[in-house]
């Protein structure tokens, strides 16, 4: 990611059952971009823990 702000690029973080989100809510690089509660399909509901996995993106760089 070093390269990224120098470059003018944005990065993105893909969290999937985020934990630990609070580390990077409270980086100040980083903002929330999306989150969504994504359901399993059919063929992997007997391979999933649950019905449906949170996930967020975090963003770091220009908007």
């Amino acid at each position: 990611m070093p390269g990224s702000a120098a470059s003018g690029r944005a990065a993105l973080f893909t969290y999937a059952n985020p934990v630990h989100a609070a580390i990077l809510d409270a980086a100040p690089a980083f903002s929330r971009w999306h989150e969504a509660d994504i359901a399993c399909t059919a063929e992997g509901a007997g391979h999933a823990p649950d019905a449906s996995e949170r996930v967020v993106i975090w963003r770091a760089g220009p908007r």
